[in-house]
């Protein structure tokens, strides 16, 4: 999902807040005025913003918490530079451990990087593993042995002792490189994760957004060690480029898609299919879908007790409560009253005897076309009974979890597409026997969407296209659902391949890592009616699933 215009508004001013404080540096160079302050208050505002946006666009609550706690860090390390340049003295003790703690910041921040992009295509509800953790005890050895080099100088050596540290300079000691492996070996790591990530998911083409920061910061290095006295090094020093390139390497992979964010949701669902919305505690619409029409505040908490009528009885309105809020939907029943209008009408024309042979006659027309639609919707709701029934517990279930409201929606799509897509594929069965293939891709493609939605990687693809016998289509759909269903919520990984050939058709499926596999007696007697075959199989947490039935349609 694309970001939103506040994003990049946000982004843009975060970004106009460092040139600008490079540009003041300059400024304070050639003029040699106090700037440090000032700077502080860029940078911390830069910051700031950033660490906003993460709280409210992040959907997984680990990857907020580490992104989070990087832009505390980065304020924390500002603000403790700015102290030390402009309210302590050169060679004061208060200065020199200020100075050792840059290296608390300049530890932690690497490590919370890595534990971010260690999170990188795994379900919103998992994390990974708590051995990592373990990371922690050798960045807090490496903090202390800094912060206590008075007593060892095993991090910087002061030959001329501690009164004129900053005199006659320092030298580095084992526990520096130490901390400098540190940074370089996470670093590395970071980016490995990253590209790897990258190539492998179907974010190949947004590649390039992590690597403008880090050329951003190869160019910033050359220059360090050619020309250290570059109008560069002076407008932007290396703590606070640090920042900058870290902030800008992770919002690089929000850009690319790998870290999952929830920009722009209130666009989807202004163009949702329902017409719905939702109000905040204070009686306040805060969202509400283009297919939705104008309710008050009063009528919706009175649907909370039971269905509202409105629009003179055509409309009815169902309320129920959401975390923060209440969310509202709407029916609308003007045919079943115009229904029950005509019948009305009907009656009073039975009063005359010439008239009544007629109206009996139309009405047995009417009913013989509403039992065959009956007769056709029994047949839908029987063959969606156990979707329905699991959307019904579930949307019942949302009030007394409503924590997980966000993932149940999801999985309610699943299931909300499936029924819909399958209801289509009846209907079109009661119609004509044989049907395009067409329609069977139509409806992978949009339970494959709703799974994409929900946290999985999904991808269909499709060889060929014919007319085949209904049932065949239905077989082949209701074996993708069940084998979806059974999958979730474990999977993370779903792949669809589906080919229509001249003598066969046949369905493979792959599904990494699925909570349980599918029966192999599953619809077996169908199967072989068809005189098709079904091939279950798992393998290294792969499970492999594989119909094919005979064509028996023509071919285009």
């Amino acid at each position: 999902m694309k970001n939103s215009c506040k994003t990049k508004t946000l982004n843009m001013i975060c970004v106009g807040l460092v040139l600008i404080s490079c540009v003041l540096r300059l400024i304070g160079y050639e003029l040699v005025i106090p700037y440090n302050g000032i700077l502080c208050v860029f940078y911390c505002s830069a910051a700031f913003l950033w660490l906003l946006q993460l709280q409210k666009r992040l959907i997984q609550p680990n990857v907020r918490k580490y992104l989070t706690l990087m832009a505390k860090m980065m304020i924390f390390w500002i603000i403790i530079r700015t102290i030390k340049y402009d309210f302590t003295g050169k060679n004061d003790d208060v200065t020199r451990y200020i100075w050792y703690m840059y290296y608390i910041p300049q530890i932690l921040i690497v490590l919370w990087m890595f534990f971010t992009v260690l999170q990188i295509g795994k379900p919103y509800n998992r994390t990974f593993s708590r051995r990592w953790y373990l990371l922690y005890i050798p960045a807090l050895l490496i903090i202390i042995s800094v912060l206590t080099n008075d007593f060892h100088q095993m991090a910087f050596c002061f030959p001329y002792g501690l009164k004129s540290w900053n005199d006659f300079g320092y030298s580095y000691g084992f526990i520096y490189f130490l901390a400098l492996l540190w940074d370089v070996i996470f670093c590395i790591a970071v980016l490995l994760i990253a590209f790897i990530k990258c190539s492998i998911r179907d974010t190949k083409k947004n590649i390039w957004m992590p690597m403008l920061p880090l050329f951003a910061a190869v160019i910033y290095g050359v220059m360090f060690f050619i020309k250290p006295d570059s109008i560069l090094l002076k407008a932007i020093k290396v703590p606070e480029l640090f920042c900058f390139v870290f902030a800008a390497f992770m919002e690089s992979l929000i850009l690319a898609h790998l870290i999952p964010s929830n920009d722009n949701y209130g666009d989807f669902w202004n163009v949702s299919s329902i017409g719905a919305g939702i109000m905040d505690m204070n009686g306040n619409i805060c969202y509400k879908s283009e297919k939705s029409m104008s309710v008050g505040s009063d009528e919706i908490y009175k649907a909370l007790v039971g269905p509202v009528l409105i629009e003179d009885g055509n409309i009815v309105l169902n309320s129920r409560k959401v975390d923060g809020g209440i969310g509202y939907w709407i029916k609308d029943i003007s045919q079943i009253n115009c229904m029950n209008k005509e019948l009305e009408e009907i009656g009073d024309v039975l009063v005359k005897e010439n008239e009544l042979l007629d109206a009996k006659n139309k009405i047995m027309a009417q009913r013989a076309a509403i039992e065959e639609k009956n007769k056709l919707y029994d047949d839908i709701a029987v063959s969606n009974k156990k979707q329905l029934n699991k959307l019904d517990k579930l949307l019942q279930s949302i009030e007394a979890e409503p924590e997980f409201f966000e993932q149940k929606i999801k999985y309610a799509c699943i299931l909300n597409a499936y029924i819909k897509r399958h209801s289509n594929l009846l209907l079109l069965k009661h119609q004509s026997t044989m049907i395009s293939s067409d329609e069977l891709k139509l409806a992978i493609n949009e339970s494959v969407e709703y799974v994409r939605l929900y946290g999985a990687a999904a991808y269909a693809e499709y060889v060929g296209t014919c007319k085949i016998p209904a049932s065949h289509i239905l077989l082949f759909y209701e074996l993708f659902e069940e084998v979806l269903e059974c999958a979730l919520p474990d999977t993370d990984a779903v792949f669809i391949s589906v080919s229509f050939l001249k003598e066969e058709i046949n369905m493979r499926m792959e599904l990494n890592a699925p909570r349980r596999c599918i029966s192999q007696n599953y619809r077996v007697n169908s199967i072989s009616r068809m005189h098709g075959s079904l091939s279950i199989e798992k393998e290294d947490h792969t499970e492999y699933v594989i119909l094919m039935l005979p064509a028996g349609g023509e071919h285009s």
